[in-house]
């Protein structure tokens, strides 16, 4: 990828940047990165416009080469669920050479184990081969719109640079957004995207009871539960319920 030198600041830049004035013809160029060969081209100006650019130069380097390689796969991102179907995930870069250019955020439904890309211009879930997905380097973290509430995600990123894509990282910790509150209570229901809403009945003696529809061939279901405003979900009875059971205490 060429990238643009800036003669008023003497390094480069990813667009624009001011041109070489007249009768210079060499330049001193800042920010270079030790071990990384480098070729340039040039192109000149009249009142006629822009030429076309001249051959690559011979490649040239400061230091001692590194190997070139595509980059080794992330560290898991870290994904947060901020309500109403809104999703956050952050992540970073491996060392890589050359230096990594983009990114690419995975999302997958847990229940069902489909999994979308996020869209790097609107935040929505898209299929594979669909939307602009490559998130340009430096940016690290992108808010995701449309996600499903009471359903638990994964995030999974994967970063590319001239070399290639790395491989997708380790699962993030799954989130949900949950489903409307009952009683300063938040419920998720960890099943098929064919479940009915679950149903939270205040009983007394400081207990709710959770009904659910069982779907057809369910072999067991598991519920969660948390107060409204807390991060941490926590799972009714300490295991998947087995059918036919459907509401729990």
């Amino acid at each position: 990828r060429w990238q643009n030198y800036d003669h008023q600041t003497e390094r480069l830049v990813s667009r624009g940047g001011a041109g070489v004035p007249v009768p210079t013809c060499e330049v001193s160029v800042g920010g270079c990165e030790e071990g990384l060969a480098y070729e340039a081209i040039v192109m000149a100006m009249n009142a006629e416009g822009w030429s076309d650019p001249s051959p690559a130069s011979a490649p040239a380097h400061i230091g001692t080469l590194k190997p070139r390689a595509k980059p080794q796969k992330p560290e898991p991102p870290r994904l947060t669920a901020l309500g109403a179907g809104k999703l956050k995930v952050t992540w970073s870069f491996p060392e890589a050479c050359p230096p990594i250019e983009a990114s690419q955020v995975q999302l997958t439904d847990v229940a069902s184990g489909t999994s979308q890309l996020v869209d790097a211009s609107s935040g929505k879930l898209v299929a594979v081969g669909a939307g602009r997905t490559n998130f340009a380097a430096p940016r690290l973290e992108a808010n995701i719109v449309g996600a499903s509430d009471g359903v638990e995600y994964v995030a999974a990123c994967c970063v590319r640079n001239a070399e290639g894509f790395s491989e997708f990282s380790s699962a993030s910790d799954p989130v949900a957004n949950p489903l409307a509150d009952v009683s300063g209570m938040q419920l998720v229901l960890h099943q098929g995207p064919s479940s009915e809403v679950p149903i939270m009945e205040p009983i007394g003696d400081g207990k709710m009871k959770v009904k659910w529809l069982l779907p057809e061939g369910a072999k067991s279901t598991m519920v969660k539960l948390r107060r409204v405003g807390s991060q941490n979900w926590y799972l009714c009875g300490g295991t998947a319920i087995p059918e036919p059971a459907c509401e729990t205490v």
